[in-house]
């Protein structure tokens, strides 16, 4: 019973077709919440750093070390918060305003998808990382739409990081009371709190998609040692 149940949850997860309903059910819930009132730029980006970009990425840093070692990406990670805290990503152009911010937050979310995935990649045994990182991928972009959802007042001090990443936030916040650097971390518009934050959104996805990993590779692992008895 206990192995059939293994393998009914190892075939959900990895089939694709699960993952396309979860994705037009995340589709609802945003166009519920009235976020696909963005541009249509944004919604390709959207759909691209889901079925799309983690997996070529994922290839391409192959490529470089195979199997890819966790430095890697967290490489890219320091470049891609390095560029997102230098001011490029602003402006009043389509490129500047919408496609630089977003394109650059997508990639922390597809970075911390493909971070701890080398971990586990033996364990979970998928043909193709794609039926992996495609759930996750949803996760992440789910979890940026919604951190920034509601309105703040117009120099009002930022919320703390735990009230919006209870995974990661509170090592942030810590270190800020820590520091005594309350004021320079909280204050509107504050640049340390857009690096913080950045930050904070790229380990709250790492950790989810650890534990997600970690559960379907004990499952897999689970099912390949009952078939072997």
């Amino acid at each position: 019973m206990i192995d059939k149940m293994n393998t009914g949850i190892q075939s959900a997860l990895k089939n694709p077709s699960v993952l396309v309903a979860l994705g037009i059910a995340f589709l609802l819930i945003v166009m519920g919440t009235g976020l696909l009132g963005l541009s249509l730029s944004v919604i390709i980006l959207f759909l691209l750093f889901i079925f799309v970009i983690p997996t070529l990425l994922y290839h391409a840093l192959k490529k470089i070390a195979d199997p890819v070692p966790l430095w890697l990406p967290l490489l890219l990670v320091i470049l891609v918060v390095g560029i997102f805290s230098s001011g490029l990503a602003g402006g009043q152009g389509l490129v500047e305003n919408i496609i630089i911010p977003f394109s650059l937050i997508f990639l922390l979310s597809t970075l911390a998808v493909i971070g701890p995935y080398p971990l586990f990649e033996k364990k979970i045994g998928a043909k193709n990382p794609w039926q992996v990182f495609t759930l996750m991928s949803f996760v992440g972009v789910a979890l940026f739409f919604f951190s920034t959802m509601g309105e703040r007042l117009e120099g009002q001090p930022s919320p703390p990081l735990f009230s919006t990443f209870p995974l990661s936030g509170w090592i942030f916040d810590g270190l800020a009371n820590i520091l005594h650097l309350q004021d320079a971390v909280y204050a509107f518009d504050s640049h340390v709190y857009s690096i913080l934050w950045a930050c904070a959104f790229y380990l709250e996805v790492f950790f989810i998609t650890f534990l997600y990993y970690a559960v379907l590779g004990w499952v897999s692992s689970a099912n390949t040692g009952a078939g072997k008895e």
